[in-house]
């Protein structure tokens, strides 16, 4: 529990200062940054399972009323390049849209995409069909409530049944909940306050602030009405607080997001609007009240958390309200510097919001920005830094297929962190669904600890730095996929049966190697033909588990071989649907 200070905690922000290296490099090419467009939020998602993380952008144009306009869709080359992609339902889509949320809301390990419409715009649910493209739902009460000026909205499974359930805000009336039947549908929540209290809302956020592993839900409000904050009871229905700050100050609210940001294991709260304030979590029920950031105090729409510098603290980005950008540095504790030399802090007036988000896998955050008002072009700034390791973490759940409210701990030498996975949106743009560490000096990640939405908890020690790696929730299929457990190093090359054994759609491969070197792991038909090749890469030794997923593929015999120096060995497994 953090130590609870009966003093008034300051936020406090530092003179502006310089960094001693740049970080920041602005992308000048690539249709990202030369489509010109009236944008609002964006989202990023791996919608495809390539690896990459691709991005939706909504749009509003403000200069004839509040018009429709398109989604704009980018898909990751996987090279640092980016592609707009058309010939897709999602991009084939005018909306006055507002809040985009990625979310595989039917557990078939594909994300799907939701959009808010505003003004004359009913909210959009698109199914991925696992081919590239999306297809439109047309039916049920998510894509046919009334017309609802829906502002944002985020994904939380808040009954812990497996299925990611909605939440909605609305301008001018109630919010909705959407509880997941776990079939494709939903069912509208219509009993408590959560869904009948009358706001002007616009941003939420899901954040187990009490840390009793049920997701609790924050409500920001425009209008100067007070904002909502909802805890969790455990058994569907939820209580609103009213004795904490962030509820009792009637702010004009526009972007909120929980997050660790001194590294205690307590979720804290930021909000932005007419008064940007920083609310600190003592752990207890109790939240103190910072003071705003000095020439910050009024009229910023989106912010974004991220460790830019790798070096094991959350930094933070401010957007628009007429101002240019700000980056704070964090500095630990409650100590913020204002970086002034970067190019991301000398742009945007009419910046909406940002991401930080590594859209070229080199462990380095970079940062996207969208500019609403002028028909201006977006931001995309590469971060070239060269300091601090990392690790990146995604997850991938039993039936939470993404692993979305699930809370990763990550223990490296002195340092220590808590996220929580979170898809959720309104005026602050959806973030990754990819969990990055930041790791300073530290050559050696001690532990990781996942717990998990279904209260499971998966542990592991000495994981090697400077890598992307998922962690897996079942044992069946694979409990971490290309992650070396280094705890006990084998005596030999080994081979296992793949399990299970006959399997559909997908099996574990098992193989340990006792030495550093390349390893090479193919699947062959029964006819010999290479099916695919699984590894191919330099590995240290350890015990590997590798899934392999055969959707696609027809029934039949097919063999594994490892390769590695002088070793190789096959196996037979048997793809039965």
């Amino acid at each position: 529990m953090k130590t609870t200070l009966f003093i008034i905690l300051s936020f406090v922000i530092l003179p502006v200062t310089s960094s001693s290296q740049t970080f920041f490099q602005k992308v000048t090419s690539g249709p990202v940054v030369t489509t010109e467009n009236y944008s609002n939020m964006s989202a990023w998602g791996d919608y495809d399972n390539d690896g990459d993380q691709d991005f939706v952008v909504s749009s509003i144009d403000d200069s004839c009323g509040d018009c429709p306009g398109p989604l704009l869709f980018f898909k990751n080359n996987g090279d640092g390049s980016f592609t707009r992609i058309f010939d897709n339902a999602i991009a084939e889509l005018n909306i006055v849209g507002s809040g985009l949320t990625w979310c595989d809301y039917d557990n078939d390990s594909y994300l799907d995409f939701f959009v808010c419409g505003t003004k004359n715009s009913k909210n959009k649910l698109f199914h991925n069909e696992r081919n590239g493209n999306f297809s439109i739902i047309t039916e049920g009460i998510v894509v046919n409530d009334e017309n609802s000026w829906s502002q944002g909205s985020a994904w939380a499974d808040y009954n812990k049944d497996g299925f990611m359930d909605l939440f909605v805000t609305n301008r001018f009336r109630s919010n909705f909940l959407y509880k997941n039947n776990g079939n494709g549908t939903f069912t509208k929540i219509i009993s408590g306050s959560i869904v009948n209290d009358i706001g002007s809302s616009r941003a939420c956020a899901w954040g187990d602030y009490n840390n009793d592993s049920w997701p609790d839900l924050f409500v920001v409000n425009y209008e100067g009405i007070n904002d909502f904050l909802y805890q969790n009871n455990g058994d569907g229905s939820f209580t609103r607080i009213f004795n904490v700050p962030m509820v009792n100050e009637g702010l004009w609210g526009a972007a909120c997001a929980w997050n660790d940001y001194d590294n205690n294991g307590y979720l804290d709260l930021f909000v932005t609007g007419n008064y940007n304030r920083l609310y600190y979590n003592h752990g207890d029920g109790v939240f103190t009240a910072s003071n705003s950031l000095p020439g910050q105090t009024s009229n910023r729409y989106g912010f974004t958390w991220g460790d830019y510098n790798n070096d094991g603290l959350s930094d933070l980005l401010l957007c628009g309200g007429g101002q240019m950008n700000s980056l704070y540095k964090n500095n630990g504790g409650s100590s913020f510097t204002r970086v002034s030399d970067e190019i991301v802090s000398q742009e945007g007036p009419w910046s909406v919001t940002g991401s930080m988000v590594d859209y070229n896998n080199d462990g380095r955050l970079d940062i996207f920005v969208t500019n609403r008002f002028n028909n201006l072009f977006n931001y995309l700034y590469k971060n070239i830094g060269e300091t601090g390791n990392y690790i990146t973490i995604k997850l991938k759940g039993c039936q939470n297929k993404f692993g979305i409210g699930a809370r990763i701990r990550v223990y490296a030498g002195d340092l220590f962190q808590m996220k929580e996975v979170s898809s959720g949106s309104g005026w602050g743009s959806d973030i990754s669904l990819w969990s990055h560490f930041g790791l300073g000096n530290a050559q050696v990640v001690d532990s990781i600890v996942v717990n998990w939405t279904s209260d499971s908890v998966t542990k592991w020690t000495n994981q090697s730095v400077n890598r992307i790696i998922m962690i897996n929730e079942c044992p069946a299929e694979a409990i971490i996929s290309e992650i070396n457990n280094t705890e006990n190093i084998p005596f030999a090359f080994k081979l296992y049966q793949n399990y299970p054994n006959p399997f559909n759609p997908s099996t574990v491969i098992r193989f340990e190697i006792p030495e550093n070197g390349f390893v090479k792991l193919t699947v062959y038909d029964a006819l010999g033909k290479e099916a695919g090749v699984l590894l191919n890469k330099n590995m240290t030794a350890g015990n590997y588990n590798v899934n392999w997923n055969a959707d696609g593929f027809a029934n039949g015999v097919y063999y594994y071989r490892l390769e590695s120096g002088n070793f190789s060995e096959t196996r037979k497994m048997i793809l039965i649907r």
